[in-house]
């Protein structure tokens, strides 16, 4: 399977429509504190205004969280229609957590459609990736591969991302891509963090990763998601899929 992109921080219909139609594999919306944070309300909203409502064939719809508890982000994927969910923060709820919750809440119906989802999802199961911070200067192969066991328990997938002076995503920074490779092992995951068209082939191929997860690398300076940089990128992921 080719490697895979993950479009973060949509806020815009017009910004999650033209995601969806250069290919990517699954759209973020953010429920954590951020300036791109959206609500369950106005997610549904950009959902209908872009087209992409269930069951309509369309990319995965993540929902990003922070500090929440396993209870609201279960809520609130049960509101939105989530496919999946991505925890952050060192204080936010684990994935072991978030899936107790879930099991011991009513029957789950997921909106994921009729066909098998990325990642080996299937239809009405929900997608849980954890999120795990690399230090821009981290050297420690041993330390990364330890934070990566401890927060795959209940984790579909995990997710590499930078975390710079107490911030813990939208950092814009890389992390150097070599020791992800040497410290995941078998582990699937994806990167985040200064990921940008220009070096998203780089990072694929220094990194092992399964898939890239961008947001700021795709916006022009006024802080708008830009439909060519969307593509730029995915193209550039997808040739780095038949080279690699």
């Amino acid at each position: 399977m080719a490697p895979v992109v993950k479009i973060c921080g949509l806020t815009r219909p017009g910004d999650v429509a033209a995601a969806a139609r250069a290919g990517a594999w699954a759209l973020g919306f953010v429920f954590a504190e951020s300036r791109r944070r959206t609500s369950p309300e106005q997610v549904r909203q950009l959902l209908a205004q872009a087209g992409l409502e269930w069951p309509a064939a369309r990319p995965l719809i993540v929902g990003v969280f922070g500090e929440a508890s396993p209870e609201e982000v279960v809520s609130v994927a049960r509101v939105v229609g989530l496919d999946g969910v991505q925890l952050h923060g060192r204080a936010g709820p684990t994935a072991l957590e978030v899936r107790e919750a879930l099991e011991s809440s009513a029957g789950w119906e997921g909106s994921a459609g009729g066909e098998p989802v990325g990642g080996g999802l299937r239809p009405g199961s929900l997608l849980i990736i954890r999120a795990v911070p690399v230090d821009p200067d981290e050297e420690s192969e041993s330390e990364l591969s330890r934070r990566m066991a401890e927060a795959e328990e209940g984790a579909d997938l995990l997710l590499l991302d930078t975390s710079c002076r107490g911030r813990f995503g939208g950092t814009g920074q890389t992390f150097p891509w070599e020791l992800a490779r040497r410290a995941a092992g078998k582990r699937r995951f994806l990167i985040a963090g200064g990921v940008t068209p220009e070096n998203a082939a780089q990072a694929l191929r220094q990194s092992g990763a399964w898939g890239v997860d961008v947001s700021g690398g795709v916006e022009t300076d006024s802080g708008t998601k830009d439909e060519q940089l969307i593509r730029d990128l995915i193209a550039a992921v997808r040739m780095e899929g038949q080279t690699g």
